[in-house]
């Protein structure tokens, strides 16, 4: 299910907030499995708790917690002497987080995480575990299951029929690869066009698994379906007593087009025609994109010129204005694979 970025945000934090709660748990089990069986140890953590209470009460009272704090601090010391007599870990006293650096939080920096202006999924976040615990998340959400066999590290230069083209895409692939490792300042609007099977979905999708690695939220779906969301984004508001999963999931999906960090609309061209006449929503979403610094690549089967033929004028102007046309040239890969005798098609 397509996800808008804030609901996707609060399912990675829930997810880490499970993570914390379990290593929580766990040390609370550790510490009672240890007082159970230690009398003694049991003593030491209740005159720990009072003197605790006390120094509190002083700062709270205003009076001076010196002599409150020293108390405090030597029965601290007499516990992690008895603990060391034993030969028991210090660190057994605190919770075995999955990521130390973060402590199972996910976020260094709560503010920008979630207020910034302009944030991403990844903004403030701690670089040791975002990726990995974000990835499988923000690959459901965005549809990355039909592009995940697009990765950078298969790219093969020698698919291509000539060297010239060969050399454009192995700068096209540098430049997405770049754009992936800093996408806030690299990140930019692309237009793959080309005849089919040459390669645009692959490197858009590639692109986009790169950013999930990434902590990033990609998000894909054929021209088809972005019309379809919006029909039925329309169709549930318009009804007076919609289907309430249905209405969440229109609500959740056309939010995601909205708030994604990268957008992918694959194989514009190839919608029907009601849909070609329905060219408002997707202006108005490139338009609402552009505004919050959000980037969108597009891939088409028609060239530059056939563009123009089929939408629009202020569309193709658009598209034309703010997306990096990139020609996609050459035979069909999917033959070249064929022939090579390789199954990976």
């Amino acid at each position: 299910m397509i996800l808008s970025r804030d609901t996707l945000n609060r399912k990675i934090l829930a997810r880490y907030a499970a993570a914390r709660s379990r290593a929580e748990n766990d040390l609370a089990r550790r510490r009672e499995m240890l007082l159970e069986s230690s009398p003694e140890l049991q003593t030491i953590e209740a005159d720990l708790a009072w003197a605790r209470g006390t120094w509190l009460a002083a700062k709270a009272a205003g009076h001076d917690p010196t002599e409150a704090e020293a108390g405090l601090d030597a029965i601290r010391e007499s516990r992690d002497t008895w603990l060391r007599a034993r030969g028991l870990n210090l660190d057994d006293d605190v919770p075995e987080y999955e990521c130390s650096h973060c402590g199972d939080r996910g976020v260094i920096d709560l503010v920008a995480h979630t207020s910034a202006t302009g944030y991403t999924l990844a903004s403030g976040t701690c670089p040791h575990c975002w990726g990995n615990t974000a990835a499988p998340l923000i690959q459901a959400a965005g549809q990355l299951q039909y592009v995940r066999n697009c990765n950078f590290a298969d790219f093969d230069v020698t698919l291509f029929s000539t060297a010239a083209q060969g050399r454009a895409m192995e700068a096209l692939r540098q430049a997405l690869e770049l754009s992936a490792d800093n996408f806030a300042v690299e990140g930019r609007d692309w237009l793959f066009h080309g005849l089919p099977g040459t390669g645009k979905t692959f490197m858009a999708g590639s692109l986009a698994n790169a950013l999930a690695e990434r902590g990033l939220y990609a998000l894909y779906m054929t021209a088809t379906g972005f019309n379809e969301i919006f029909e039925e984004y329309r169709l549930m508001r318009r009804m007076f007593q919609p289907d309430p999963v249905r209405l969440e999931q229109a609500e959740e999906a056309y939010a995601g087009i909205h708030t994604a960090d990268l957008l992918i609309i694959d194989d514009l061209g190839t919608e029907s025609p009601y849909f070609q006449s329905r060219l408002a929503d997707l202006s108005a979403t490139l338009q609402s994109r552009e505004q919050h610094g959000l980037r969108t690549i597009i891939t088409t089967n028609l060239s530059v010129a056939d563009l123009g033929r089929t939408y629009d004028e202020r569309l193709v102007s658009r598209i034309m204005g703010r997306f990096e046309p990139v020609p996609f040239r050459g035979e069909d890969l999917r033959l070249v694979l064929r022939r090579k005798g390789r199954t990976d098609v």
